[in-house]
């Protein structure tokens, strides 16, 4: 990656971090999916095959955020 590509992506990537610590109470305590969800919700692709950043900031909000216990 590009050193101008990973200076972006990390600053989206703060942000997306201070957006979550502004936003902490709307936060649910316990996680709100069942056993297995997340493991099986990523669609499966092979490593050679790359996923642009925003794919996987979707990604962490759209999966992983839900499963999370706060």
């Amino acid at each position: 990656m590009p050193a101008d590509e990973l200076r972006r992506h990390g600053h989206g990537m703060v942000a997306w971090i201070a957006r979550f610590m502004e936003n902490t109470k709307r936060c649910l305590l316990l996680p709100r999916v069942v056993l297995g969800e997340i493991r099986n919700a990523p669609p499966a692709s092979t490593l050679d095959a790359a996923e642009d950043f925003e794919a996987i900031m979707a990604d962490l909000d759209r999966i992983l955020m839900p499963g999370m216990t706060h």
